[in-house]
């Protein structure tokens, strides 16, 4: 097996470290043991996307308070309240915070239903209405072995999605962390995923997050100057296939 971050408990450890710095490491290390008592004492916020208003997810599990799980998480599940039909989830997220009804699609996380198998060489027995993916692409080919241009296996994946697991008239959205993967960004910057729809969300201050122009984005870098992601890109594409 290739060495990647998801290899263990070790890879992910050091993959971290790498990510955010040793120091912001040895914080995220109190935090998750003062987890319990921050959730419970922090004070509800709001932020607004698409002319709506979400609140902020606040859970124990990975600190999502801390980082870009605060705003993908509400966004998403709106996503999927107006969902019908079949649904995939690529990359294992949200089971960890809400019961899942759904399929989901994760190459090297095991849990209870997982399908794991590589993105670019699946093949569903029925296609799906509704793909999402929090946080996940901008992995791909980046952190799980290098056999390929991460950028060349992104495109594979995509393309994998909407050829082999999109239905007719079926709808992809994706959330991806702008700065951690220069060839993701380059694909967000050039517009090689045909996305009908792309929104970007900037981490202003420690807890907020507002939502701001493309052009504002792409400059943002991983990590800097808040730890984890700064901004994110939240794109959606819909397959033009009339339905029969």
């Amino acid at each position: 097996m290739s060495k990647n971050l998801f290899n263990g408990k070790t890879a992910k450890l050091l993959w971290f470290i790498k990510a955010v710095g040793s120091r912001r490491a040895f914080s995220r290390t109190l935090t998750l043991a003062l987890a319990p008592l921050i959730v419970r004492m922090k004070k509800p916020g709001f932020f607004l996307f698409d002319g709506k208003q979400y609140r902020y997810f606040y859970h124990i599990y990975n600190t999502t308070w801390a980082n870009e799980r605060c705003v993908e998480i509400p966004i998403l599940m709106e996503s999927l309240r107006g969902a019908n039909g079949r649904v995939l989830e690529v990359g294992n997220v949200l089971g960890h915070y809400i019961p899942v009804t759904w399929d989901v699609l994760d190459k090297y996380e095991k849990g209870p239903g997982v399908i794991n198998e590589d993105i670019t060489a699946f093949i569903p027995a029925e296609k799906y209405d509704l793909v999402f993916s929090i946080s996940t692409f901008e992995h791909i080919g980046f952190d799980d072995g290098r056999e390929v241009s991460s950028g060349d296996k992104i495109m594979l994946a995509f393309e994998g999605l909407r050829v082999n697991c999109l239905k007719k008239g079926g709808k992809v959205v994706m959330t991806i962390p702008m700065g951690y993967n220069c060839e993701m960004d380059a694909i967000i910057a050039g517009g090689a995923i045909p996305l009908v729809e792309e929104r970007y969300l900037k981490r202003i201050q420690k807890d907020v997050w507002q939502e701001v122009s493309k052009s504002e984005a792409l400059p943002c870098r991983f990590s800097t100057p808040f730890p984890y992601a700064n901004c994110i890109m939240v794109g959606s594409y819909r397959d033009q296939t009339p339905r029969e």
